[in-house]
């Protein structure tokens, strides 16, 4: 055992192998971080085309409808809202109560262009 301690504070690294091992655990790290995006990639368009092939009309609906303003970013949005609302009030899915809060507000907000100023933009967040 006292040989074998004595030959370890003897060995002392090359600093080029140091230069090397810091290379390779760089490199390694790189290609771990790349599978980890392709990996986080695949699962996002997973969950995008999941989220895009409703199966639900009104779900079917407010995914067709195109902004008519293009100059407010939120024009489709308002459109969306209606066309969601106005659906899940009338599809025989949805539970009973929440048909009813859909329903007034329905009938309380019949043009989606009144909630106009009542949505908050990004740039209203930050």
């Amino acid at each position: 055992q006292q040989s074998s301690r004595s030959d370890h504070k003897r060995f002392k690294p090359n600093p080029a192998s140091r230069l090397q091992a810091v290379e390779n655990l760089s490199k390694n790290n790189a290609n771990l971080a790349k599978q980890t995006a392709r990996i986080v990639a695949s699962l996002v368009s997973l969950a995008i085309i999941t989220t895009l092939c409703p199966t639900l009309e009104a779900l079917k609906g407010a995914s067709r409808v195109v902004a008519q303003h293009p100059t407010d970013p939120l024009d489709v949005q308002y459109q969306r809202w209606g066309c969601l609302s106005q659906g899940l009030a009338e599809d025989p899915k949805t539970p009973a109560e929440f048909q009813q809060i859909l329903r007034a507000h329905v009938a309380a907000v019949p043009s989606p262009d009144l909630l106009k100023g009542k949505l908050l933009r990004e740039t209203d967040i930050s």
